[in-house]
């Protein structure tokens, strides 16, 4: 019996689903080749999901007995209805890359997964936090919730000479989703540092007169923004609420890149990097941020060292090995059977 990749285009989860079908023979179904633009507006949104729904049901009889379904993206959901109803018959169904960036969503993402519960379904999120902040609020049972870090797949040993000799002289900040880049920007104002923002149409609080030591780029290539992460003194990630999967890609490309990171105090962050040793963290940006620039620029080294400490890290909890060992024995398991709380 087969099983299935479901997705909207070939670039959610690439490395996930290239790992599914060349390791367990998973079949992939697409609309679309890999999209140039993943930032579009709601419209578009409501019209993509519009088209795949359409395109799920012309191709209903490809998967609808079928022994596993991995799904990506909020197409899960109405996979999930038709599996309750018993049009869809799998004997389990993962909902890969579970994730709500806004809190208002939280009661009537609550309702609707309630609504369509079936036995067999699996939620898999990015983080511990994630798992227990879905468990809190949407109540969905621990047991089907199941953290695999969000990472690429791949590892990198950087050596101190390589991170020495790529430590810039400015700070860098990225990525568009949960951001607080207003205060970031007003912490900046009290320091003659310079910062590189990498944000998006869609952040508002970009659109503020800059100190001359700010600058702000939307909607960079890939390639880009992590040659800018590569090159930057120090990294920082100003999560703005507690929401839960945020920011998660993009510190750990901070990691990889072995940058000395500056981060918001909160659960998703205090999970990835340590406190003093990889990580310097606050709450206040405007308060706090000034006084850890100066003092990351008294020594250089500690720069450097904090560096290496989010690299290694990242191979030790988020590497290629680790996340693909993850993966293979949720998926391995003959059958998928929930347990009661």
């Amino acid at each position: 019996m087969k099983s299935y990749i479901i997705r909207l285009d070939q670039g959610m989860y690439a490395p996930h689903a290239r790992f599914l079908q060349e390791e367990f023979g998973f079949q992939d179904l697409t609309l679309y080749e890999k999209k140039k633009n993943r930032l579009v507006s709601k419209r578009i949104t409501v019209v993509e999901t519009i088209l795949f729904i359409v395109f799920l049901l012309r191709n209903l009889s490809k998967y609808q007995h079928t022994h596993t379904i991995v799904s990506m993206g909020w197409s899960s959901l109405f996979l999930k209805i038709l599996i309750k109803l018993n049009i869809i018959q799998c004997q389990r169904f993962f909902w890969l890359g579970f994730f709500i960036h806004n809190k208002s969503l939280f009661s009537p993402v609550k309702r609707m997964l309630t609504a369509t519960k079936i036995d067999q379904e699996c939620y898999i999120v990015n983080s511990e936090s994630d798992s227990s902040l879905y468990f809190q609020q949407l109540n969905i049972p621990k047991s089907k919730l199941v953290c695999l870090p969000y990472a690429d797949f791949s590892s990198a040993v950087v050596e101190k000479e390589q991170v020495k000799a790529q430590l810039g002289s400015y700070y860098f900040a990225g990525g568009f989703t949960n951001r607080d880049y207003g205060s970031l920007i007003d912490a900046f104002r009290q320091v003659d540092q310079k910062l590189i923002i990498v944000g998006s149409h869609l952040n508002k609080d970009l659109l503020v007169e800059l100190p001359p030591n700010v600058q702000v780029l939307r909607d960079i290539p890939k390639k880009k923004f992590s040659a800018l992460v590569r090159n930057a003194r120090a990294c920082i990630l100003p999560l703005k609420n507690k929401t839960g999967a945020s920011g998660q890609m993009v510190l750990l490309n901070y990691m990889k890149q072995a940058k000395a990171i500056i981060a918001s105090k909160m659960k998703i962050t205090q999970e990835c990097v340590e406190e003093g040793k990889s990580a310097l963290f606050y709450q206040d940006a405007v308060k706090e941020i000034p006084s850890i620039i100066r003092y990351l620029d008294e020594d250089e080294d500690k720069i450097i060292q904090m560096g290496l400490a989010a690299n290694e890290q990242y191979n030790q909890n988020f590497g290629s090995e680790i996340v693909k060992n993850k993966l293979s024995e949720l998926i391995s398991a003959d059958v998928y059977v929930p347990h009661s709380l």
